[in-house]
C-alpha cells in the first residue's frame, strides 16, 4: 500500500491523548523527510525530520489547534505530540 501510494513511510498510532493518527511522507533528500499527520479528532500536522546523528533528529511541527510543544514525546507514529499545534523538538531512538 505505501508503495502505491508513492510514500517512504506510512503508519497508524495514536497521539499522547490516546486519539487515533495516521502519518503519510516522503524522504525528500538523504536524511530529510517531510509529511503530514492526521488525527481521528480532525488535527492536521505538517512534519519535517532532519537526521542530526545516529538516533538523534530534529522535529518541526505546524498545524491547527492552540497548543505548542515543550518537548518530544514518542507516539506508534513517531516522533513529536504537540495535540495538534505546532513545536519543535529532539528525539532519540535507536534500533536493537
Amino acid at each position: 500500500m505505501r508503495s502505491g501510494l508513492g510514500l517512504d513511510r506510512l503508519a497508524v498510532g495514536t497521539t499522547a491523548s490516546g486519539s487515533a493518527q495516521v502519518t503519510a511522507g516522503r524522504y525528500v533528500s538523504k536524511g530529510v523527510f517531510v509529511g503530514a499527520r492526521q488525527t481521528a479528532s480532525g488535527g492536521t500536522q505538517a512534519t519535517v525530520q532532519v537526521d542530526l546523528y545516529k538516533g538523534l533528529k530534529l522535529e518541526g511541527l505546524a498545524g491547527t489547534g492552540s497548543a505548542t510543544a515543550t518537548g518530544s514525546t514518542n507516539t506508534a507514529a513517531g516522533g513529536l505530540d504537540s495535540s495538534n499545534g505546532s513545536g519543535v523538538g529532539l528525539t532519540y531512538g535507536f534500533d536493537y
